[in-house]
């Protein structure tokens, strides 16, 4: 009785106060309600399973765009499996983890190979898709499909430790089985899809991590972690605070990185980018030509050396500096040591040898440059650029371009 009370009331509130996101359909207990009914493309299983990629460790408020630019430019399985990755990393360009992107486009290739365009409608079928792990299969089981599984993230945890008192690490294979577990025998036989989405909304809106609203809460009266700490004299907001257990952080890393704006002075202006590995951090996606060195290392020094073996030129132009920028990364702390340099036409011309055929180097123009699968790193680094090298009497790069052309003059 206590588990349909659970449900009933979670259900009615879910149906009352869920966001309207575009992945998302009407809840089943909203059809009686004087609400808008939501139907999207993107509620299809294919977009569901975009959602809860995009979803992993990026906020609702932040997917919204992306998802929806997504969708109409790959609508379907077949859309993402034939598009080239450098087209699916530029449209995830700005996201973040940017793994997250190739493991989509591999997974897609794999439904339209084994699945003939089909996602498959239940947990173990896709969990044989590239990057569908435990999680996302059981999101898109019960979402997409009506499947009686889980779908545990970490606001579910954060739900069911409070809702249980349980104390202790959460973050292994054991724990996590345990709280799956009990998360499953919570799953409403109905409307596994909505319950899943409303424990999610519940810790995302309301058994927030620092600030619970348990006022707010449907099910307060069934948490034994709000009444376990009103029964000590706690408010009940404080006392759920303790769950879950926090994880130790790994601390960061810092990281010098020195970039060149490299640019030819041809009209318009063109800007050297190089691709970064397939593998590792920013995988696939397009950079200025950057290098890490150590902090007692000078940037210039380091960035001319880098140029000279980058571009295979006996001598390179002098480069000058533009300023620095910040970036944080989940495990590294980047300061950017960013300068420019022009190259000479005799040197443009010297390097189109070397560039003919090389698919990891190229020149593009500041519009391709943005159009291309470039980081949020980068873009602060253009960015910053076009503020130190206008100065406000230019407009574009151009207009530099021609002012140190009158001042050779």
């Amino acid at each position: 009785k206590e588990r349909e009370k659970f449900r009933g009331s979670l259900l009615d509130w879910y149906a009352r106060n869920h966001r309207a996101l575009p992945w998302r359909t009407t809840p089943l207990r909203a059809a009686s309600l004087p609400l808008p009914p939501q139907h999207h493309p993107g509620t299809s299983p294919y977009g569901v399973w975009v959602s809860e990629v995009m979803l992993q460790q990026t906020q609702v408020a932040t997917v919204i765009s992306y998802f929806n630019a997504w969708m109409k430019k790959f609508p379907t399985v077949a859309d993402l499996a034939n598009a080239e990755l450098e087209e699916v990393n530029a449209l995830w360009a700005g996201l973040g983890y940017y793994r997250r992107a190739a493991l989509l486009h591999a997974g897609a290739k794999t439904v339209m190979k084994k699945h003939a365009g089909v996602l498959p409608s239940d947990v173990d079928g896709l969990r044989d898709i590239n990057g569908v792990g435990e999680y996302t299969a059981g999101a898109i089981a019960s979402i997409a499909f009506g499947r009686r599984v889980p779908a545990v993230d970490g606001n579910v945890i954060r739900v069911v430790t409070r809702l249980r008192a349980a104390g202790g690490e959460v973050r292994s294979a054991r724990a996590v089985k345990a709280l799956s577990g009990f998360a499953g025998e919570l799953v409403d036989l109905e409307a596994a899809g909505d319950f899943n989405q409303a424990m999610m909304e519940l810790g995302a809106t309301v058994c927030t991590p620092k600030a619970p609203r348990c006022g707010e809460c449907p099910v307060r009266k069934l948490c034994k972690g709000y009444s376990d700490g009103v029964a000590e004299g706690i408010k009940g907001e404080e006392y759920v605070l303790q769950f879950p257990e926090k994880a130790v952080k790994t601390k960061s890393r810092d990281e010098n990185l020195a970039t060149v704006v490299l640019h030819h002075a041809g009209l318009p202006a063109r800007y050297m980018i190089t691709k970064r590995p397939e593998t590792g951090l920013l995988p696939g996606l397009w950079e200025f030509p950057s290098v890490v060195f150590d902090e007692e290392d000078d940037h210039r020094t380091t960035t001319e050396r880098f140029l000279k073996k980058l571009l295979g030129l006996k001598t390179v132009p002098s480069s000058k500096t533009v300023g620095e920028v910040r970036h944080i990364f989940s495990h590294i702390n980047q300061q950017i040591f960013v300068s420019h340099a022009l190259l000479p036409p005799r040197d443009v011309e010297d390097l189109k040898e070397s560039l003919s055929g090389n698919e990891r180097m190229r020149w593009v123009s500041e519009d391709e440059f943005h159009e291309m699968g470039v980081s949020t790193q980068m873009k602060k680094v253009m960015k910053l650029f076009k503020e130190k090298t206008t100065k406000g009497r230019n407009e574009t790069l151009d207009g530099y371009v021609r002012s140190k052309r009158v001042k050779k003059q």
